[in-house]
């Protein structure tokens, strides 16, 4: 089992390294650089260290001004002439309101003829902020919480948030005329650019579909249901890193491994018990041998006073209870940004010896997982993932060896 948690955590590394910004920016760029002349750099999310140092790298003197938003957990090295503004992360606060304000200073401080670079990624939504003049920070720190409380999945999450922003849902379009170019790293199902940091740069063409989502009263209230904005033929907006493309280099390691590969298709979400479950009979009953391959972001609903982990710890763990005991199966649960919720961990290798092994230290699985503390149960039965800050974000990657 060694031999196979080895080999499982390379093919983990392998894909993550497959969208690490810096690498997918440059080759960008280098593809086809902005037309000549001054740049300015906006780099908003968990990527945007990574991001911005790519970009500084390549146009050198060209830049003109450059402003990096991000927490000062992925902060990293910042380079010498870009701006440090931090912003929040998960939950938006006071810093993100400041960062909302520092951004719209320096569009506004961009000469017209200034081409603008904007380099977002995964956190944006959380780390930059603008308010309706109605909405207060505590509202929206409230309506945030509820959403991560009653597990609202991306696409719900950033309608809300765009109801209440006024910069976000291509809201943001409103604040310069200059030509635009838009790189992008996916941390959502779908790939759809409207919801990554939820579509600073992008209209929202369904905005209405707010109102079908189950919402308590005081949050309805909030909500104020903007008109369409335009799309502008001189803003080109793309995706430069995904998980489509995290799975394919999972895939490809898996096979340089010699194992026999399937790449689930599509996106895996819902709430973790729910997941587990069906990952779990699939694991058991009906999967041929060889490496399994999926790719999304499931959701946990949090008890009132939550303990340390965060929803890959959750999954794996479930999915360790579900199938203890059985020595056919290895399973992976880990965020691409090297940090699952409030811990230090990207997520956790489980296996048929993982519950033995956690109930062996003192430590109760259901227990655990009642209260969402699966972070000390793993620590304890030697399966948690660290990898640090990774320096990119495209959701998470689950993995599954079966004999």
């Amino acid at each position: 089992m060694a031999k196979i948690r080895s080999g499982m955590l390379e093919i983990l590394s392998d894909a993550i390294a497959a969208v690490v910004p810096r690498s997918s920016v440059r080759q960008r760029l280098e593809k086809e650089a902005l037309d000549g002349g001054k740049v300015a750099i906006v780099a908003i999310g968990k990527a945007a260290a990574v991001m911005m140092e790519s970009a500084c790298d390549l146009f050198t003197e060209r830049v003109a001004d450059a402003l990096l938003i991000t927490s000062p957990a992925y902060a990293g090295s910042i380079p010498a002439k870009a701006r440090f503004v931090p912003g929040n992360h998960p939950l938006p606060d006071q810093t993100s309101l400041d960062a909302g304000s520092a951004l719209l200073e320096f569009l506004s401080a961009q000469d017209p003829g200034t081409r603008l670079l904007f380099l977002i990624s995964g956190g944006a939504s959380a780390m930059v902020e603008v308010l309706e003049s109605h909405v207060s920070l505590e509202q929206m720190q409230e309506a945030n919480r509820w959403m991560l409380a009653n597990g609202l999945d991306i696409r719900q999450t950033n309608l809300v948030r765009k109801c209440l922003s006024a910069i976000k849902g291509g809201k943001l379009l409103n604040y310069f005329d200059n030509d635009a170019l838009v790189l992008l790293v996916s941390d959502v199902p779908g790939d759809n650019p409207g919801d990554i940091g939820s579509g600073l740069l992008v209209p929202e063409p369904d905005i209405g579909d707010v109102e079908k989502i189950e919402l308590p009263a005081w949050l309805k209230a909030l909500l104020h249901i903007p008109q369409e904005c335009e799309a502008r033929p001189n803003v080109r907006v793309e995706i430069i890193a995904s998980n489509e493309i995290a799975k394919s280099a999972a895939a490809a390691a898996a096979e340089k491994q010699g194992y026999p590969v399937t790449v689930h298709p599509g996106c895996l979400c819902g709430e973790t018990t729910l997941v587990a479950r069906q990952l779990a009979d699939y694991i058991d009953r009906t999967a041929p041998p060889g490496i399994h391959i999926w790719g999304g972001e499931t959701s946990v609903n949090l008890p009132a006073r939550p303990g340390t982990g965060g929803r890959n710890q959750q999954l794996a763990l479930q999915v360790a209870q579900r199938l203890a005991g059985n020595d056919s199966f290895c399973f992976v649960s880990a965020g691409t940004d090297g940090i699952d919720g409030h811990s230090e961990d990207a997520g956790a290798i489980v296996d048929g010896g993982t519950l033995m092994r956690g109930e062996a230290e003192g430590l109760d699985i259901e227990d655990s997982l009642a209260r969402a503390d699966s972070n000390p149960f793993l620590a304890a039965s030697c399966d948690l993932i660290h990898l640090g800050a990774t320096g990119t974000n495209v959701m998470d990657l689950m993995l599954a060896w079966k004999a």
